[in-house]
């Protein structure tokens, strides 16, 4: 074997590991791409469930505490009207003078 024919060799060798170097970059590519929308798109799934469950809790908490102040108010009344009637309240005002007819 003649140096021309271990050049020839190398030639081939070479083209063929800068072919497969091109196709892995090419593959590594294409993996990460996909990877990263893998995980975007299932990160914003979570997100997205994670919402729609707080909104549902906060609607009910929402409803529970509309009813439970509406229980307080008719209780703060009941009690108010009780207390009104056990203490008189005194009316002030001004008292008239009566006028002196002259004899």
């Amino acid at each position: 074997m003649g140096f021309l024919n271990v050049a020839e060799i190398l030639k081939i060798l070479v083209s063929i590991i800068t072919l497969l170097n091109f196709v892995g970059i090419i593959f590594v590519f294409i993996a990460n791409r996909l990877s990263f929308t893998k995980i975007i798109n299932n990160d914003l799934q979570h997100l997205s469930q994670d919402v729609k469950s707080i909104v549902i809790k906060q609607e009910t908490l929402q409803k529970d505490v509309s009813n439970l102040s509406d229980a307080v108010a008719y209780m703060r009344g009941f009690f108010d009207a009780k207390m009104v009637s056990v203490y008189a309240k005194r009316k002030t005002g001004t008292v008239k003078k009566c006028k002196k007819e002259k004899v």
